[in-house]
Formats: C-alpha cells, structure tokens, sequence
C-alpha cells in the first residue's frame, strides 16, 4: 500500500526506507524455518495499518532489502494491537485463500532506495495483474499486512526514514514471528531488537 504522498486513493504510505535492514522476513534462503502462515517461514514481520473507511484495495508495494526475485503477501485481522492467531489462518493469503506471491518489483525506486549492505532496495508490487489474486474489499479497521521474501541469500524489511515528512496512516509497530530466531508468533519489534 506504499505510494506517494497526496496520490489520490492512497490508503497508507509509511515514506520511502531509510537504507538500513530492519528485521528479516523470509522463506527458502540459507536459513530455514518452521513458522508463518504456511509453517515455512524462517521469520515473518507483519506492519498494521488502519483503514477509517472500507476499502477496496487493488494494489500494496512493499519495500524488501532482498537478492531473490519474489514475495508473498498475507493480511491479518487485529486482535488487540497483533495480528491475529492463529499465525497459519491470514484473512487474506495462504494457506487461508490462494497464495497472494509477485515476481513484479523494481529496484532502488525513490520510494525503495539502495540498502548500505549488498542487498538491492527492492520494491515488490502485488496486483491483480502480477499475482493473478483478486484483494478483498475490507471494512473499516485495523489489519496487519505480512511480506515476506521468498529465494536469495536473505530478505528483509526495509524500515521507513523517521526524519521523512509525516505520513498518512503511518505505523511504527510491527511484530515479527520467528520459529528459527525464539520469536512468538507475534513478537512487537521493539522487543526483537529492532
């Protein structure tokens, strides 16, 4: 849901990463796990996002410091400021729904930049078009939307520039989960160290 700031129809927009890895988010690199939605994750973050009114969304990008070339997406309910449990029963995504996974992205974008390490800034873009998954139409709430990279070395989340302008609906309070890293399934990121 990234797009710029006054795009008409922007629903949220946490501005463009400040170059630095934030946690990791990923399946099938040199680390494997046990956990996730579909019990294949080495870890999971999940971001929330508050929605005033119901919304019909028809595309989410997403920043990941990654090397492979996919992603999947899953959207959870809140169930008092975490996503909701269990960790394999998403609202929207597998093994709940079809898997929700893009090939699409474009790298070091304005909104995506470069990180400090060797992972390119790569800006993933989940569509009808891209996942061949129609999004749902969701009513006014709060969700947790979850990415995570799939293939490479590593993947992570690229965490937003605290100096940058306010944005709408911005949130600073993800969670992860981690089979592999002790992480409970969800974990505030605070917590993790991050």
């Amino acid at each position: 849901m990234e797009a710029l700031p006054g795009t008409a129809g922007n629903l949220w927009d946490n501005g463009a990463n400040d170059l630095v890895d934030g946690l990791a988010s990923e399946r099938g690199t040199i680390i494997t796990g046990t956990g996730g939605p579909e019990g294949i994750d080495a870890s999971t973050i999940a971001n929330d996002f508050v929605l005033p009114s119901g919304a019909a969304i028809q595309e989410i990008r997403v920043c990941l410091f990654h090397d492979g070339t996919s992603a999947e997406l899953y959207i959870y309910n809140d169930a008092g400021g975490s996503p909701a449990l269990p960790v394999t029963a998403p609202l929207f995504g597998a093994p709940t729904t079809a898997d929700v996974v893009s090939s699409t992205f474009s790298d070091e974008t304005a909104r995506c930049r470069l990180t400090a390490g060797f992972r390119p800034g790569r800006e993933y873009t989940f569509n009808l078009s891209t996942t061949g998954v129609a999004f749902p139409s969701l009513p006014p709430g709060r969700y947790w939307l979850a990415v995570v990279a799939i293939g490479g070395s590593r993947g992570f989340w690229a965490t937003s520039d605290l100096n940058a302008p306010p944005q709408a609906q911005a949130s600073l309070s993800a969670q992860i989960g981690s089979t592999f890293f002790g992480f409970p399934y969800w974990t505030p990121i605070v917590e993790a160290g991050a």
